[in-house]
């Protein structure tokens, strides 16, 4: 299963087109999630129009692309406290063995920094875990398209 994380950024593009390519070449189921972040002050499931607006907008065009690609994929919307968590937690679920990411291009000084869902992956799958299905996982970076 090819897992492709979208965050409503000019991203998302490539996001779907890496995760359609990586799913024909390997013969893969893919799924889309857009991934909510709730703040804590307000209630796990409160809607907030504003974000799922983007969220449904970006998932919708994603659909599209991959249609046009000929690709049949799930898509879905998940509302957490915390992106990296989140998108771990669908990992394990579906059993992803390719998760595609959008980051965000930096500027020449930020070299190294990565946000804080990114450092969340790495610590959660590049560290001995003891978790099966975390031994054949890869990671594939947009836009630089660079597996880890």
């Amino acid at each position: 299963m090819i897992l492709g994380v979208l965050g409503g950024r000019k991203t998302d593009d490539e996001v779907t087109r890496v995760s359609c390519a990586l799913a024909k070449l390997n013969n893969e189921k893919l799924k889309m999630v857009f991934v909510i972040t709730i703040d804590r002050k307000l209630p796990i499931d409160k809607e907030v129009r504003e974000s799922t607006a983007i969220a449904e907008n970006s998932l919708q065009n994603m659909e599209m692309l991959a249609k046009e690609l000929r690709v049949k994929q799930s898509g879905e919307i998940i509302q957490a406290r915390f992106q990296g968590s989140a998108v771990v937690q669908q990992i394990d679920e579906i059993g992803a063995t390719t998760v595609v990411i959008g980051l965000p291009q930096r500027k020449p000084y930020d070299q190294g920094k990565v946000s804080e869902s990114i450092n969340y992956f790495l610590r959660s799958f590049l560290l001995p875990s003891g978790h099966s299905k975390r031994d054949s996982l890869t990671f594939s970076t947009s836009p630089s398209s660079a597996s880890l």
